[in-house]
């Protein structure tokens, strides 16, 4: 029963080192600037147009995905340790109220929310 209240504050600690990873100053990627074109009179593309428009994903989870496959983990980890931690507080919190602290109905409620929220994510990651 111990196992389930230390593997829920460990879940806590992913969420705070992910969180202070996120934080961490990042080195900026160099980006191609339009004003060596302004000079010469070409206007920069419109907002949602051009090259640099097809090259973000439109969505948080498509972002990670395609952050996961060009395998950049330095980028990839610090949103993969918060959700992995967010789901493990989820997950061990739920059992323990069960088990450890013998609210059933709470625990069982819990635990529903934590299965959509799974659900949810693979479903996410799946479309993206």
């Amino acid at each position: 029963m111990a196992f389930l209240l230390i593997a829920t504050l460990l879940s806590v600690a992913l969420i705070a080192f992910g969180l202070v990873a996120l934080m961490l100053p990042r080195p900026e990627a160099r980006v191609v600037s339009d004003s060596a074109d302004a000079h010469r009179g070409i206007p920069a593309a419109p907002a949602g147009e051009g090259p640099a428009a097809d090259a973000t994903p439109a969505t948080p989870m498509a972002r990670l995905k395609a952050v996961v496959r060009a395998g950049d983990w330095r980028r990839a980890l610090p949103s993969l340790l918060v959700i992995a931690g967010v789901l493990g507080v989820m997950t061990f919190g739920s059992l323990a109220m069960v088990f450890v602290f013998g609210h059933r109905g709470a625990g069982i409620a819990a635990l529903a929310v934590t299965l959509f929220a799974i659900t949810r994510l693979v479903i996410d990651y799946a479309r993206a």
